[in-house]
């Protein structure tokens, strides 16, 4: 039984042999495999009705029931097998608001043979306002009642089995999932750091209460905060709950919550309490709440959902999965480390002058290097009527590698951003500028060639270009120079 679970997940390619042009053919493999069509996001799509289906074509579809407007990117697979994959929040890191849809994991449709669809929360063409929707709904109306009617649906006009249908997503996503699966009957949940607790403070529930005039912490007739209670009346779903225990909001506040009402005691790694089944990994990173899966460790967690969904232990496969966790974190770190890489690249940006600039994540001076330090202390920025002004410090030597931290930021008029960059005072151009936040200390880091170039190290009262009227102070700027 195990063997034929693991082999389904991942399924076996022809042979490539040692003989062959081996690299090209594992290439090829790899480019069928997990290669998305990015031309099935291009349409706007067309609109189904959910009580008529007779043909849904891939790319985008949208589906009207009630007042809910359920916009979706749909594939068509081989295997008798659908996915739900439900969006959570609509904001970047950091916070800012994008634009619908956003079809998280649309791409991975390539990872299975199974039927794929990622379905945006209509919840945000609802109300515009609110940043995390939970697939809640109106008053009078239950969307997660809804996107169970839209399951049905689908899998009954794919033929597939109850059993086989998934739903499934990651934080506001993951809530819905569990819900939405209760509803559905017989299917499978998995819900990656989902919100299960409506009972405490939170930015998104104060949000959502703000902008929807719903009290969401009060009781609802839909039970839609009751997701404990949910999953115990619910019994002919299986709920796979993944949490990640690096994240201290959704250990504490979710993990730990479900825990205590539900009466089970989840171990690290995978563990089984009847129809539940909890997935305790530990990764690190900017954001242990949004440390979520990738491609590899998908598989990971579809091989869950099949043992769920066949009601197996898992006491048999609890060394695979602490592996599978190991992969999950170290992924995690080094994804983080490649992409910093990537967006802030060491290479050279002054051929002349040999200016490199690194990502001070990535690269620090060892204390033991550090040739001298000079410190600048209450420095005030007034712009005036400049929209250029910035504090300039131009003691800067060649053959050096310079780590530069700015604290103590201060503004009388409230901004919320400054910048700090490399300026090239001969011919009037900057080699690097990036933004800081206010609230944390500033951190640049870059190295100088054999050759002098007259460099200067700006810091602008503001963001570049629009520093006009701004009045900034500044505790302190650190500059420690190491030789090369």
């Amino acid at each position: 039984m195990a063997e034929e679970l693991i082999s389904s997940i991942f399924p076996e390619e022809k042979d490539i042999s040692v003989f062959s042009n081996i690299t090209a053919e594992v290439e090829a493999m790899r480019r069928r495999r997990f290669t998305a069509d990015k031309k099935m996001l291009d349409n706007t799509g067309v609109v189904i009705d959910v009580n008529n289906i007779k043909d849904i074509p891939e790319g985008r579809v949208t589906f009207k029931i009630g007042s809910a407007k359920f916009e979706c990117m749909f594939h068509r697979g081989k295997k008798k097998k659908l996915f739900l994959i439900l969006d959570g929040a609509r904001t970047h890191s950091g916070g800012r608001k994008r634009s619908v849809p956003i079809f998280n994991r649309w791409s991975w449709y390539p990872y299975s043979d199974c039927s794929w669809i990622s379905v945006e929360d209509p919840m945000y063409f609802v109300n515009d306002d609110i940043t995390l929707g939970w697939f809640w709904g109106t008053q009078k109306e239950n969307f997660r009642q809804y996107t169970a009617q839209l399951a049905a649906a689908i899998a009954e006009h794919l033929g597939v089995p109850k059993q086989s249908v998934v739903f499934y997503g990651g934080s506001g996503g993951g809530t819905a999932a569990i819900h939405s699966a209760a509803l559905f009957g017989g299917g499978v949940a998995v819900s990656i750091n989902g919100q299960v607790n409506f009972e405490y403070g939170h930015k998104d529930i104060d949000n959502f209460i703000k902008y929807t005039g719903m009290d969401i912490r009060k009781p609802d007739k839909f039970e839609r905060n009751d997701i404990c209670g949910i999953m115990k009346r619910y019994t002919d779903t299986k709920y796979v709950l993944i949490e990640n225990c690096r994240s201290e909001w959704d250990l504490v506040d979710h993990a730990r919550y479900f825990s205590k009402k539900l009466g089970i005691e989840p171990k690290y790694g995978v563990s089984r309490f009847g129809n539940i089944y909890t997935y305790l990994y530990d990764a690190a990173g900017k954001s242990p709440h949004t440390a979520f899966e990738n491609k590899n460790t998908f598989f990971a967690i579809n091989l869950l959902t099949e043992i769920a969904a066949r009601g197996e232990d898992v006491e048999k496969y609890r060394s695979l999965f602490m592996l599978f966790g190991e992969i999950w974190s170290d992924e995690i770190v080094m994804g983080e480390a490649y992409s910093a890489m990537k967006n802030t690249p060491e290479k050279l940006i002054d051929p002349a002058g040999g200016v490199t600039v690194y990502d001070p994540r990535l690269v620090a001076l060892k204390a033991e290097s550090v040739a001298e330090t000079n410190s600048i202390e209450n420095i005030v920025i007034e712009a005036g009527g400049d929209k250029y002004k910035n504090y300039m410090y131009t003691d800067i030597k060649p053959n050096s590698m310079y780590s530069v931290t700015v604290s103590g930021f201060s503004s009388k008029n409230g901004i919320s951003e400054y910048s700090i960059g490399l300026f090239n005072i001969t011919s009037r151009r900057f080699y690097k500028l990036c933004g800081a936040n206010v609230s944390r200390d500033g951190e640049f880091c870059f190295s100088v060639g054999k050759e002098h170039i007259n460099l200067g190290l700006c810091i602008f009262a503001g963001i570049h270009g629009k520093t006009a009227g701004n009045s900034v102070s500044i505790k302190k700027v650190t500059i420690k120079r190491a030789d090369m």
